[in-house]
């Protein structure tokens, strides 16, 4: 049997060595303005929470309280408080049981 020849391999671990996973290349992950699960990669228009179904609106995140067309007229605001009470942004979504 061969003897594995293990010298010139640094086997103790460093710092370096156990950095997260990062497919995307993003050392910062977005949060989504909703429920606040992070996006691997920054959200642009029109993606959608997989978390809370919350579909992005820049306009809705710079005027919270003003309704979102992208998201069936809820405001911001209000789909922040549906999350909190039904874990949603939006309840009417939810699975028929």
């Amino acid at each position: 049997m061969n003897d594995l020849n293990l010298s010139g391999i640094n086997l103790s671990p460093e710092e370096d060595d156990f950095a997260p996973y990062d497919p995307f290349g993003m050392a910062d992950p977005s949060p989504c303005p909703c429920c606040t699960a992070e996006f691997p990669m920054p959200p642009h228009a029109g993606d959608i929470c997989l978390v809370c179904g919350w579909e992005i609106d820049p306009e809705a995140e710079s005027a919270p309280e003003q309704s979102s067309e992208a998201n069936h007229g809820l405001s911001l605001s209000e789909a922040q408080m549906n999350f909190r009470a039904f874990g949603i942004c939006d309840p009417s979504l939810r699975w028929n049981e």
